[in-house]
């Protein structure tokens, strides 16, 4: 378990669990940040791994989501959720993004959370409760 939260912090999760470490799936992934269309980025994964990358999936079919991510995450970049944010919506899909100004990625195991963030999660529990009825 410690291995894992440290492969995520370092942001190399992806080498260890494919199993691409050269080359380094995440530092191929990295040097293609900001290219301005998915194939750019999709060529760069071998197609074993590319069930690992929900944006290549998005259509009209995928469920309603509803997404959290703190601003400072440092394991998977806001801009991610940003990122299907816009694939979602483009595809018709509801789509909720809440953003945490300075959390990180594990923002929601934190100390006091439910104190400090509880009304963002009753809004997912409700949405929760909408979806699944």
């Amino acid at each position: 378990m410690f291995l894992a939260r440290l492969y995520l912090q370092l942001g190399v999760f992806l080498d260890y669990y494919t199993g691409q470490h050269d080359p380094s799936l995440t530092n191929t992934l990295r040097q293609t940040l900001g290219m301005p269309e998915a194939d750019d980025l999709i060529c760069q994964i071998p197609e074993q791994q590319r069930s690992l990358f929900p944006q290549f999936g998005v259509d009209s079919n995928w469920p309603p989501t509803f997404l959290l991510h703190g601003t400072n995450d440092t394991a998977v970049p806001v801009e991610e959720s940003r990122h299907i944010q816009a694939l979602l919506r483009k595809a018709g899909v509801p789509v909720t993004l809440l953003e945490f100004e300075g959390k990180e990625h594990s923002f929601d195991c934190q100390p006091e959370v439910e104190t400090l963030l509880g009304g963002a999660f009753d809004a997912v529990a409700s949405f929760l409760r909408r979806c699944l009825q």
